[in-house]
């Protein structure tokens, strides 16, 4: 059932993009970069189990103490995915006002802020959100 929704959600993002624009407006590489980057290294710094979050991802059981520690990494990434376009939010703000005196250069800067700020939302709740839920649930039939 995850995979159908996935797609669901997928394929109504896509018509959401392709009414009314392409494909290229949703895929820029410096704000791809700003919040997984930063996701990663917000993870790294907080330690999180990214050996065995990969592994309950993929579909490999994580039983015990160790189930745990991927909700709760999970729940610690989230935050950090969100943090992460805000963060990339205010980048692409601070680029749109530098250039005020100049329109052409104002339309970037906004892009890099709204598209940072979609990546993180559509990671945390389409990507994270359910699978943190799953392995929640998991837990608690232990």
């Amino acid at each position: 059932m995850r995979i159908i929704g996935l797609v669901i959600i997928f394929v109504l993002l896509l018509m959401g993009v392709m009414n009314g624009g392409s494909l290229g407006n949703v895929i820029d590489v410096p704000s791809v970069l700003i919040v997984v980057g930063l996701t990663l290294g917000f993870g790294l710094q907080g330690k999180i189990p990214f050996g065995m979050m990969m592994k309950s991802f993929f579909g490999g059981a994580v039983q015990g103490d160790d189930l745990r520690l991927v909700v709760l990494g999970w729940q610690h990434l989230r935050t950090y995915v969100m943090v992460s376009g805000v963060l990339g939010t205010f980048v692409g703000m601070i680029n749109m006002f530098h250039a005020l005196d100049v329109y052409d250069a104002l339309l970037p800067g906004t892009a890099t802020a709204l598209i940072t700020t979609f990546y993180a939302t559509v990671l945390s709740y389409v990507v994270f959100l359910p699978l943190q839920h799953q392995l929640e649930k998991q837990l608690e039939d232990v």
